[in-house]
């Protein structure tokens, strides 16, 4: 995405943007769906649940990184200024795992 946002704003600008909010408290069944191994041409990703969260762990970096629901399959990267997003296909298959404020673009892997 070539409008960036400075960092120094982005909270603010958080506010004025409207989601569609998860009906519920999200959980791992329905963070199943996300989980697994996304590959692009600079990074790797692992997503996994453990308990009521979603976690993503760069491969390569030590520890896993908690994400937080924002709604319509975007989560906030915790510790981060950094949102993504899940996309499906028209068969409601994640393919793909996407920055919103950067320009990463994963794949999903198939096992």
């Amino acid at each position: 995405n070539n409008d960036s946002i400075h960092p120094s704003n982005y909270d603010k600008v958080l506010e004025f943007i409207s989601t569609k909010k998860d009906v519920g408290i999200p959980g791992s069944k329905v963070y199943q769906k996300y989980v697994g191994r996304y590959k692009g041409t600079v990074a790797e990703i692992i997503i996994s649940v453990k308990g009521e969260n979603l976690y993503g762990q760069i491969i390569g970096r030590n520890g896993q990184i908690k994400l937080i629901p924002k709604g319509n399959h975007t989560f906030l990267v915790n510790g981060e200024k950094e949102r993504i997003q899940f996309v499906f296909n028209k068969k409601n298959e994640v393919v793909k795992l996407i920055g919103l404020d950067s320009p990463m673009d994963l794949e999903k892997q198939n096992k």
